[in-house]
């Protein structure tokens, strides 16, 4: 369920599918390291209704460093 919910999450910040295969090493890496933050801040939250969406945005300053980059990098490679 974890899985399912931080790709869904990471799938939010990059757009199309030509972004999606131009990214996937920083998608997969985004995954990896936000998966403690996922668990710390949206425990339980299901993907749908745009509730993760608005999880992640209610505590986008609270995302350690590191998954702040990760998602950061995940936005620069939509951008490519």
């Amino acid at each position: 369920m974890i899985r399912k919910t931080l790709t869904i999450a990471i799938v939010l910040f990059a757009g199309s599918a030509h972004a999606q295969q131009a990214g996937q090493a920083q998608m997969q890496a985004a995954r990896e390291i936000c998966a403690p933050d996922m668990q710390r801040l949206c425990p339980g939250i299901s993907p749908g209704g745009g509730k993760l969406k608005a999880c992640i945005h209610e505590h986008a300053s609270e995302f350690s460093k590191p998954c702040a980059d990760a998602m950061k990098d995940v936005r620069a490679a939509r951008k490519q």
